[in-house]
């Protein structure tokens, strides 16, 4: 009976090793003025323990983008209960530096790695998630600006002021005395500036993103690619030229286009779609650096298609605002900027879903 309790214990001792991760962590933690109490105690073990959390994801997603972004997401979480994830199994360094009020720590930590392996994969609902079930999804981006864009700035009242002065001697009749006469002279100017005035940009047409369109899919692509999904340019199959010149005539897109691309993207079987709006319409120097600045509005709309196209997704309409070296780059930066947003916007939206 002893040498089966004995087999047991080195069974699950093994058992439970290979699910932890081991790590060294060190640390320095300043005190108050009153000496090392309970609580600093606690707290410098408590930052040990964050410390090592962090460690620990940087060493086990290097190279990850897609795990570290679903560990990030529940990071807060593991923070909040971090009892159940981290252990520091014994002090290596434990020194109470009292003249400098630090204590300096270095310990060796074990991380329950299954615990947090089964909190990160629910929460990007992609865990369980095999290459061959990846999710096709396609991407529309229509990106345009105003050929004439106002520019605003502050009103600005200048109120100068001049005021002249001079001295002349006259003789009293009375008594011979000097008496000194002054005569003063004041003027006054008031000059506005600011207000609203009209600029005309350089005539760039981006048609259905005229030398952007490429980059656009791309960054949207990488996220998707990232998440599990596969994205696939929606310009092969759909006439964006038509798609584009409807939007740079209003606001948004007619029934009867929207209900054609519904109607192919079904047709392809494919049963993702985001469609993402984005339109400069402002232009402006920012003051800190001197630099152009653009400002866009962007709205991105995700749909499931499969009889019909349902929205499951919406973000924004959002404004993003971003500088550049001249005009043109301001405008790439911001679409580069916005596009990225709002596609990272979509995919939490829908891993909260738990759609991958």
């Amino acid at each position: 009976m002893k040498y089966i309790l004995v087999i047991l214990i080195l069974f699950f001792s093994i058992i439970n090793q290979s699910f932890s991760y081991e790590l060294k962590v060190s640390g320095s933690y300043k005190y108050g003025t009153w000496g090392l109490k309970e609580d600093d105690r606690i707290e410098a073990e408590y930052d040990l323990k964050k410390d090592a959390i962090k460690k620990y994801a940087n060493e086990k997603f290097k190279g990850n983008k897609s795990g570290y972004r679903d560990f990030k997401k529940v990071e807060d979480l593991i923070i909040q209960n971090i009892d159940d994830f981290v252990n520091i199994v014994a002090f290596l360094v434990d020194d109470n530096d009292k003249k400098n009020k630090t204590l300096k720590l270095t310990a060796k930590i074990e991380i329950n790695e299954m615990e947090l392996d089964f909190l990160i994969s629910d929460s990007s609902a992609i865990g369980n998630a095999m290459p061959s079930e990846e999710s096709d999804i396609a991407i529309v981006t229509i990106a345009a600006k105003l050929k004439k864009l106002k520019s605003f700035d502050d009103k600005v009242t200048e109120v100068s002021k001049s005021k002249d002065e001079t001295y002349s001697a006259e003789s009293n009749q009375v008594d011979d005395t000097g008496v000194e006469i002054s005569t003063i002279n004041e003027s006054e100017s008031i000059s506005q500036s600011g207000g609203n005035t009209e600029i005309k940009l350089s005539n760039i047409e981006y048609g259905p993103i005229q030398g952007l369109d490429e980059e656009l899919f791309a960054r949207a692509a990488q996220i998707f690619n990232d998440n599990m999904f596969n994205p696939i340019d929606a310009s092969q199959f759909l006439d964006t030229t038509k798609i584009m010149n409807e939007y740079l005539s209003g606001e948004s897109l007619s029934r009867d286009t929207k209900n054609d691309i519904y109607k192919t993207i079904i047709d392809y079987e494919i049963p993702y779609l985001i469609i993402s709006k984005l339109k400069v319409d402002g232009m402006s120097t920012d003051p800190a650096t001197g630099k152009k600045e653009a400002s866009l509005r962007v709205i991105s709309e995700v749909f499931k298609c499969e009889k019909f196209c349902k929205s499951i997704a919406t973000v924004g309409p959002v404004r993003a605002n971003q500088i550049g070296s001249s005009e043109n780059e301001a405008i790439t930066n911001s679409l580069y900027f916005a596009v990225e947003s709002a596609t990272e916007q979509s995919v939490n939206m829908m891993n909260a879903k738990g759609i991958r």
